[in-house]
């Protein structure tokens, strides 16, 4: 009996630690990347606004102003922040944070701002509290992990893929409806006003307040589009 069970611890500890450098090299790289990127951002708060939403493979801008109809299309409806952990509940006073990547120190927020959130019919009052507006309206977890994340210290550029954003009030069909799935997020920090590029599959649908059968908003999972959002200059 005993000759049986040490064949077996052998073969059980032979198998685990066979797969223990695997997992420790890449836990190791993970953390070295998100290291390399924390330091290519630097101390600062971060805040980037749109500049361009056009097609991937296009010249021509899609972007409209703020005194459209909100949606993905509009000048205001999305900001980039990257802020130390310790400031993220600030943002809630303003903001719906619809996506959230974590870094070591620093978390990437995905921000819809209050104004933009009444004009669509996300929210129906000013005043509000946006952060339990949204945990009711939403019960998807925000993904907090990045999928991937890549950092070049020489060319100052951070590469984040596959990361999805969803958001729809499931206690009212009436609302606006959103999917981003997000193909590639990079940070351009290589000249004195940073960039972010950000590649995206889309589908956004109006509150039926805006007419929503008529105005569906959305490309086919092959099409990208791409937003450009540049640093806002306090």
């Amino acid at each position: 009996m005993k000759k049986i069970t040490l064949k077996w611890l052998t073969i059980l500890g032979a198998t685990t630690l066979t797969a223990l450098p695997f997992c420790a090299i890449s836990c190791s790289n993970e953390e070295k990347e998100i290291e390399k990127a924390e330091k290519i951002i630097g101390d600062k708060e971060l805040t980037f606004k749109i500049d361009d939403l056009k097609y991937e493979n296009s010249d021509n801008s899609i972007l409209q102003s703020a005194r459209s109809i909100a949606g993905p299309w509009r000048k205001d409806f999305l900001k980039v922040v990257i802020t130390s952990k310790s400031n993220i509940e600030e943002y809630w006073k303003d903001n719906w944070i619809v996506g959230k990547i974590d870094l070591k120190n620093k978390a990437i927020l995905f921000l819809i701002p209050r104004e933009v959130l009444l004009d669509a019919d996300f929210i129906k009052e000013k005043n509000m509290d946006l952060k339990s507006s949204y945990q009711k309206a939403n019960k998807a977890y925000l993904i907090e992990k990045p999928k991937k994340v890549y950092s070049n210290l020489k060319n100052k550029q951070i590469l984040i893929n596959n990361y999805t954003i969803f958001f729809d009030d499931i206690n009212n069909d009436k609302s606006p409806r959103v999917s981003m799935a997000i193909k590639e997020l990079k940070f351009n920090f290589d000249q004195d006003r940073k960039t972010i590029e950000i590649k995206l599959g889309l589908r956004y649908e109006l509150s039926q307040k805006h007419n929503r059968k008529s105005n569906i908003f959305f490309l086919s999972p092959k099409a990208t589009f791409k937003y450009i959002l540049s640093e806002e200059i306090k």
